[in-house]
Order: structure tokens, then C-alpha cells, then sequence
């Protein structure tokens, strides 16, 4: 199905980057495409970044949730912009913003499941050669049975297949010349653990 939609993908901490003003002025810029493409489709990932809560932030930051308030209010003038958030940290994210007539619908997208996360596992290494001895159950429930999401377990595999191959010492006691052996060491951590994950609509 074409529903012909103008998309527009924003990483939001690069609006942050812009010197002091500018990031208004550009909020503004997106809101004005948006406007003269309609029908179109906002997607803001880690909205937090530009609608954190006043109360928690300086002077500066209070002035761009300000402008998304303000361009937030003006839709009302452009019937067809659809505007999608995605944030981990929907507690941060100041009131005024998840009022009513602004962002109207939230959805909680869950982690995977250790069903799909060997799924993913599967899917990241479809195109890689993995060792017939090397069970996903198992690394998915050792390494993965925290939450995490598919981001997070798509950079880990990323990361340990980048660093080179590996022996995978509990399971496996072989490393095959012509194949890419894909394990976890002991001592890699994840250090980006995503809590929530909201949709805001």
C-alpha cells in the first residue's frame, strides 16, 4: 500500500549541536518542510533530546521545547503531518509535550523475547558462517537474558565479529579455518541497555 508520504527522519541531539538559537530556528525549518510536503511524516528519534522537562534543564534547552511546543500547536493548521517520537527515557520528557492534542497515543514496544532474540541472532548472521557447535539457546540465555534490545544485540554481534574470530572456550573447542566464529567473550559488557523504548503518536 503507497500512502505517499513526505518522511522525514531527525536525529534530534543533532538539532542540539546547532549554536545557541539556531536550534529553534531549525526546529522551525523542519515544521515549515513539513508543512509545504504535505501529507508528510515526522519521525523524531530520542525525542528527549529536544523535550526534556524544564524543570530538570537550563535556559537553553527550556527555549527548544519551547519551539517544539509552539510547532507542536500549529498543526493544527497543517491536517495531514504526522509526527512519531521514539524515546528511552519517557519519564524525562516535560509534561506540556505528552498533553493531549499534541502527542494523543503511546505505545510501549517490549523487548524481544529469547525466542526472538535468537531470531535476530539469526538474522544479523545470515550472511556469516557459524560453527555447527556453537548453540544461539544458549549464548542467547548466558549473554542476551538481560534486556536488551535489537539495537543493542545487532552492535554486540557487530562489535565481536569487527574485533576478529574467536575461540569460543565453554562451548566449543575448535576454530574452523573457513568459517567466522561468532561467540561472546567474558569479559565484553554491554554498556548501552536500553530501559523503555515509548512510540509517541
Amino acid at each position: 500500500m503507497d500512502f505517499k508520504l513526505s518522511y522525514m527522519y531527525i536525529k534530534t541531539p543533532q538539532i542540539l549541536s546547532k549554536y545557541v538559537g539556531e536550534a529553534e530556528k531549525y526546529l522551525n525549518k523542519i515544521f515549515l518542510e513539513a508543512g509545504r510536503n504535505n501529507p508528510s511524516l515526522l519521525f523524531f528519534d530520542e525525542i528527549d533530546a529536544i523535550a526534556i522537562s524544564r524543570n530538570l534543564e537550563n535556559g537553553n534547552n527550556n527555549k527548544i521545547v519551547q519551539q517544539l511546543l509552539l510547532e507542536l500547536d500549529e498543526l493544527n493548521f497543517f491536517k495531514k503531518i504526522f509526527i512519531v517520537g521514539a524515546t528511552n527515557l519517557i519519564e524525562v520528557i516535560d509534561l506540556a509535550i505528552l498533553r493531549k492534542g499534541r502527542f494523543n497515543k503511546k505505545f510501549l514496544i517490549p523487548f524481544p523475547s529469547n525466542k526472538n532474540k535468537i531470531n535476530i541472532i539469526r538474522n544479523q548472521t545470515s550472511n556469516k558462517f557459524l560453527s555447527n557447535c556453537l548453540d544461539l539457546k544458549i549464548v542467547t540465555n548466558k549473554y542476551f537474558s538481560i534486556h536488551v534490545s535489537s539495537a543493542d544485540i545487532k552492535e554486540l554481534l557487530n562489535q565481536t565479529i569487527n574485533t576478529g574470530i574467536f575461540k569460543y572456550k565453554i562451548y566449543c573447542k575448535m576454530i574452523y579455518k573457513n568459517k567466522i566464529f561468532i561467540v561472546v567473550k567474558n569479559n565484553i559488557n554491554i554498556t548501552k541497555i536500553t530501559i523503555l523504548i515509548n512510540i509517541l503518536i
